[in-house]
C-alpha cells in the first residue's frame, strides 16, 4: 500500500471583512478599475456570521426545551411532502426541519427542539443563497433545514463528522493509532459476534472518519513486536486526505489475529512517538499530538510505559497527549493503574514543558468505544464563538457539488452542547474569484500559505463535483518560469507584483473534446495575503497591447437602433418579426439575439441568481439603443462590443 501526499494542513478560520479590505487593497495597488473582486464576498460572510450566531442565541434561550422525543419528523424517513428541489438537487420540504439521532447515543440523549428548526427556516427566507443548516450534539442528535429524507443514517453520527471534531477542536491534530494484536484480544467482546480486535478496529475507522486534509495520521499494532504500515510513510504522518485515510483504514482492517500474549508497550510507545520527530515540524507548537492506545491488558515486557512516555515526551518538550483505553470485561487492578498512569503522565518532567493530561477509560461494554475513541477531541476542546470554514468537501445529503461548512461552538449554561453550521456552495462563497477574467489572458485565484488550491480556473467547477476533492498545490497549476519564487511569496503571507512570460491555457471549445490551446503572455502577478488568516489573493493580469473599440466607428441609423436589439429570450418582449418552433420555443430567422455571459456584468451573480422579467429586458435595450438609458449593470467594456 502507498500514500498519496497531496493535502497540506491550515487553519481554516476566514474573516469576511478582513477579506474585503484586502481585495480593495490589492484594487487600489494593481490600478484596475474594472477588477471584478469586490466586497461582495464579505457581506457574505459577514451575513453567514450573523444567521449563525443566530441559531446559537435560539439554542441558549431554549436549553431547557430540549427533550427525549420531537415533534419533527425523522429525517431518515420519507414523506410525500417533499419535492424536488433544483438547488439542493434532493427531495426537500421548505416548511419544516427535520431530526436524526445516531444508533450510538445515550437512550437518554435529547433532540434539539423545534423552535430551532423556525428559527433556521427564517434565515433562509432571507438568505436563500445559503445551503443546509444543522445543530448537532455532543449526544449524537442532529436537527437539518429543511426537511429531507437521508439515505445514510444507519451509519450517521454526527460527532465523526469532519466539521463537527473540526469545530469543537480547530487545531489541526497528529494522531498515532496503538492497537494490541495479542491473544487476548481475540476474547468476546460485549458486542455480539465480534471480539475485542473487531471492536478496536471499528472503533479506529470511527476516528479516522473524523479527521480532515489538515490533519495528519497514522497506526501501528504490536505485541511482543510492532507491525508497522508498509511503504513510503512507514515511518512518519499522513495527511488525512482521502486517499490517505484510505490506506490507513486498510491497514487497520488487516492487522491479523495474534495467539501471541505478550505486549511490549516500550517498543510500541517509542515506535509511536518516532512518528512525531520524522514528521515535518513546521508549526508544531500549532498542533495537538495524540497517541491513542487501545491493549485489553498490561504490559508483560520492555520498561515501564510511564517512564517511556516520560523520556521519549521530553524530547517534544511535552507536546503529545496520551489517551489510553482498556478493554474489559474482567481487567484486573494491575492494567488499570498502569493505563491510568500512562494517560496522566505522572512521571512526566515538566522542566521540558508542560504536561498536557491525556484521558484514561476502562470499558467493560465496548458497544460505546468507537464513540469514545472518536470524540477525543472534545477533550482538547477549547471554548471560543469564532466561526470556522470546513475544508470543501463534496455535499453529502445530495452527493453533488461542492460546499463549505460555516461552523462554531455553542455553549449553554451546563457547558458545551455542541455545533451549529451553515452550508454554502463553495461557487457561490467564492463566485467574484470564480468570475474574474478579464479576456483570456487574466485570471485570479485563491490558495492557503501552504500552497492548497482553493479557487482556480484550471480546477474543475465545483458545482457538479461528485466526490471530494484532490486540493493540490498551486505549483502544480502555476508551472511558468519564475513562478516558483512568486508561489513562496505568497505562501509566506507577503504582498508583491512581478512581470513574467507566463503559460495561457485556452479552451479550444466549450467540449472536453474540443482540446485547448497555450499561449506565453507577458503577465504581471499582484498578490497579497488576507491578514489575520492563512488565506491569499493573487491577480494575474495579462500584458497585452488592445485598440479600443469605439462606438463611432460603426454609425447606426434610428430606424437600425429600433431593431438592432433582440433578446435570446423572446418570451419576455414584443416584436413584429415572422416566428418559427425550435424545441417549442419562439424563434425567429429574421434576426440575430444576443445572450450575455456572466462575466458582462459587474456582479455576476446578481445575472445568475436573478428571475429575468420584462422589465429587465427592458432596460437592457434602452441601455444599448439610445443614449439615455442608465446602465443596468453591465461592464463599462460591453455596449461598444455589442
Amino acid at each position: 500500500m502507498t500514500f498519496f501526499h497531496t493535502a497540506i494542513g491550515v487553519d481554516e478560520i476566514l474573516n469576511g471583512q478582513q477579506l474585503s479590505n484586502r481585495l480593495k487593497e490589492i484594487k487600489r495597488g494593481v490600478g484596475v478599475d474594472h477588477m471584478q473582486i469586490r466586497s461582495s464576498i464579505s457581506s457574505s460572510l459577514s451575513e453567514l456570521k450573523k444567521r449563525l450566531d443566530i441559531v446559537a442565541e435560539k439554542v441558549l434561550d431554549k436549553e431547557n426545551s430540549f427533550s427525549k422525543t420531537s415533534s419533527l419528523p425523522p429525517c431518515c424517513r420519507s414523506s410525500p411532502s417533499y419535492q424536488y428541489d433544483p438547488k439542493f438537487r434532493k427531495e426537500v420540504n421548505f416548511d419544516t426541519a427535520c431530526v436524526i439521532k445516531s444508533s450510538l447515543a445515550d437512550n437518554e440523549a435529547l433532540f434539539p427542539p423545534a423552535d430551532i428548526g423556525v428559527t433556521m427556516k427564517n434565515k433562509y427566507e432571507n438568505n436563500k443563497n445559503i445551503l443546509w443548516q444543522h445543530y448537532s450534539t455532543i449526544e449524537g442528535t442532529s436537527i437539518i433545514y429543511p426537511a429531507t429524507n437521508w439515505t445514510r443514517c444507519s451509519d450517521f453520527d454526527p460527532r465523526w463528522r469532519p466539521e463537527f471534531s473540526a469545530t469543537a477542536s480547530p487545531r489541526p491534530k497528529d494522531i498515532v493509532i496503538v492497537i494490541a494484536s495479542t491473544r487476548s484480544m481475540k476474547d468476546p467482546s460485549s458486542v455480539p459476534n465480534k471480539h475485542k480486535l473487531v471492536v478496536a478496529k471499528e472503533a479506529a475507522h470511527a476516528v479516522i472518519n473524523t479527521l480532515n486534509p489538515n490533519d495528519r495520521v497514522s497506526a501501528i499494532s504490536f505485541n511482543s513486536d510492532v507491525r508497522r504500515e508498509p511503504g513510503c510513510y512507514s515511518d512518519m504522518l499522513a495527511f488525512a486526505t482521502k486517499q490517505n485515510m484510505k490506506t490507513v483504514k486498510e491497514f487497520v482492517s488487516l492487522i491479523p489475529d495474534s495467539t501471541i500474549n505478550d505486549q511490549n508497550f516500550e517498543k510500541a510507545l517509542t515506535v509511536a512517538f518516532s512518528y512525531f520527530k520524522s514528521s515535518s515540524n513546521d508549526s508544531v507548537s500549532e498542533r495537538d499530538q495524540i497517541i491513542l492506545f487501545v491493549t485489553a491488558g498490561e504490559k508483560t515486557k520492555g520498561k515501564d510505559p510511564v517512564e517511556v512516555i516520560r523520556d521519549e515526551n521530553m524530547k517534544l518538550q511535552n507536546r503529545v497527549v496520551v489517551f489510553t483505553y482498556l478493554l474489559g470485561p474482567g481487567s484486573t487492578d494491575n492494567p488499570k493503574k498502569q493505563l491510568r498512569e500512562m494517560a496522566e503522565q505522572i512521571q512526566s518532567n515538566t522542566s521540558y514543558g508542560s504536561v498536557r493530561i491525556g484521558q484514561y477509560k476502562n470499558l467493560d461494554n465496548l458497544q460505546t468505544l468507537a464513540i469514545d475513541m472518536s470524540t477525543f477531541y472534545l477533550h482538547l476542546r477549547k471554548p471560543s464563538v469564532d466561526p470556522i470554514y470546513t475544508v470543501p468537501y463534496v455535499d453529502p445529503f445530495s452527493g453533488i457539488g461542492l460546499m463549505t461548512s460555516m461552523c462554531r461552538q455553542v455553549s449553554i449554561t451546563q457547558g458545551f452542547n455542541g455545533v451549529a453550521c451553515t452550508d454554502v456552495k463553495v461557487s457561490e462563497l467564492l463566485k467574484d474569484v470564480e468570475y474574474f477574467e478579464e479576456g483570456n489572458s487574466s485570471y485570479a485565484f485563491m490558495i492557503d500559505k501552504t500552497g492548497r488550491t482553493i479557487v482556480h480556473p484550471l480546477l474543475p467547477d465545483p458545482t457538479y463535483l461528485q466526490t471530494d476533492p484532490v486540493l493540490v498545490d498551486i505549483t502544480t497549476l502555476e508551472r511558468s518560469p519564475g513562478s516558483d519564487n512568486i508561489m513562496s511569496s505568497i505562501k509566506s503571507g507577503l504582498s508583491g507584483n512581478k512581470t513574467l512570460l507566463t503559460y495561457f491555457t485556452i479552451p479550444r471549445g466549450n467540449l472536453i473534446n474540443d482540446g485547448t490551446s497555450f499561449r506565453i503572455v507577458n503577465a504581471t502577478f499582484y498578490w497579497s495575503p488576507v491578514e489575520n488568516t492563512d488565506f491569499s489573493i493573487c491577480i494575474v493580469l495579462g500584458n497585452e497591447i488592445h485598440s479600443e473599440i469605439s462606438e463611432s466607428n460603426f454609425p447606426i441609423s434610428s430606424e437600425d437602433l429600433k431593431n438592432c436589439f433582440m433578446y435570446h429570450n423572446r418570451s419576455l418582449s414584443v416584436d413584429n418579426f415572422r416566428d418559427c418552433r425550435f424545441n417549442s420555443r419562439r424563434v425567429t430567422l429574421d434576426r440575430t439575439s444576443i445572450k450575455f455571459t456572466p462575466s458582462a456584468f459587474v456582479y455576476p451573480f446578481q445575472y445568475t441568481d436573478k428571475e429575468e422579467t420584462a422589465v429587465d429586458i427592458g432596460n437592457y435595450k434602452r441601455f444599448f439603443t439610445s443614449n439615455s438609458g442608465d446602465n443596468p449593470g453591465f461592464q463599462e467594456s460591453v455596449r461598444p462590443d455589442v
